[in-house]
């Protein structure tokens, strides 16, 4: 992820990603594209709304909720994956369904994308797939407008 937006990122939700105790580990940062940002801004978001209002209403019954915090966020397999400390069933959940949402957005542009096997699963749209690196020998062999066709892009 580009540096500007982890600095965002870090900012805004510090309360999530710092160490709470000196025997913690340091936040290991975010190892994704840009295209994902919007879910891990969201995903963040709700997680500190949860924790706040369970910890306003219910302080005792959600204790274990002032220890939390998220130690690394990534990409894996394809798609977003964030490990976390002190965490429950529902903040679990919102980390599932972010990593279900990643799965179907491009990581490295936010469009809708797919998981596809490039030596590694990535996520990506069909024109960030088709730029990539690992398939230029393909491109390279693909007419300029067929190629412009698939990417949709208008023929002049």
């Amino acid at each position: 992820m580009h540096t500007s937006l982890e600095e965002f990122l870090l900012k805004k939700h510090q309360a999530l990603l710092q160490a709470k105790e000196e025997s913690s580990y340091p936040f290991a940062g975010f190892e994704c594209g840009d295209g994902w940002f919007p879910i891990v801004d969201e995903l963040l978001t709700a997680i500190a709304d949860y924790i706040e209002h369970r910890l306003k209403w219910k302080p005792e019954q959600y204790k274990e909720l002032q220890n939390f915090r998220v130690e690394q966020i990534k990409e894996k397999f394809g798609s977003l994956r964030v490990y976390t400390m002190a965490a429950n069933p529902e903040i679990e959940a919102y980390t599932d369904m972010a990593s279900n949402i990643s799965s179907r957005t491009c990581e490295l542009c936010g469009n809708p994308g797919m998981i596809r096997n490039e030596f590694w699963l990535t996520c990506k749209c069909e024109e960030c797939f088709l730029r990539g690196e690992a398939n230029a020998a393909r491109l390279a062999k693909v007419p300029d407008r067929m190629l412009a066709l698939i990417l949709r892009k208008d023929l002049q």
